[in-house]
């Protein structure tokens, strides 16, 4: 999901997702 435009988006998020899928 990682795309050019949104890295910065995908960079910032990247530990809320790590821990939205580790937590649920």
């Amino acid at each position: 999901m990682a795309t050019p435009r949104f890295g910065a988006v995908d960079v910032t998020f990247a530990p809320i997702t790590k821990v939205r899928g580790q937590g649920q």
